[in-house]
């Protein structure tokens, strides 16, 4: 099945749908919503269908790789916690008022746009996230300490 490109540029209007960053189409990188190595959990996906592709940036798509969105959204959050404890230029910069820790939830861009495409982004994500087995979520609560 060939990707049409410009159709899932169009889904979050020229932006990354996880961040929001423009992005040209030709810069644009197609995210698999229910990673490709994970087809096999969810007899008849398929895979490149519309419904699952996410327009991305590089950077957003490198660092999701073979991840769930929600898998995507623990990895970000717990990015604050790796600074604070692997990096002496975060503890210092934190401790003269330079960065502020918030504690908001991750929001991704798809989330929050009003459009009838990420409807149908969100409609995915939701189904997609049925799919991840009791013992993996069990794990993401263990490892990440919040609920899903």
């Amino acid at each position: 099945m060939r990707i049409d490109r410009q159709k899932v540029w169009e889904k979050c209007e020229g932006h990354c749908g996880y961040c929001g960053e423009a992005i040209a189409i030709n810069d644009m990188q197609v995210d698999h919503i229910w990673p490709q190595n994970r087809a096999h959990q969810i007899p008849g996906l398929a895979i490149h269908d519309h419904k699952n592709l996410m327009p991305a940036c590089r950077v957003c798509n490198n660092w999701k790789s073979t991840y769930t969105v929600e898998l995507f959204r623990l990895q970000i959050i717990d990015q604050v916690k790796q600074l604070r404890q692997r990096s002496a230029n975060y503890r210092m910069a934190k401790r003269y008022g330079l960065i502020e820790e918030t504690g908001l939830k991750v929001v991704f861009y798809f989330e929050n746009r009003q459009t009838a495409a990420c409807e149908m982004l969100r409609e995915t994500v939701r189904d997609v996230a049925k799919a991840q087995t009791q013992t993996e979520l069990d794990w993401m609560r263990k490892r990440y300490g919040v609920e899903l």
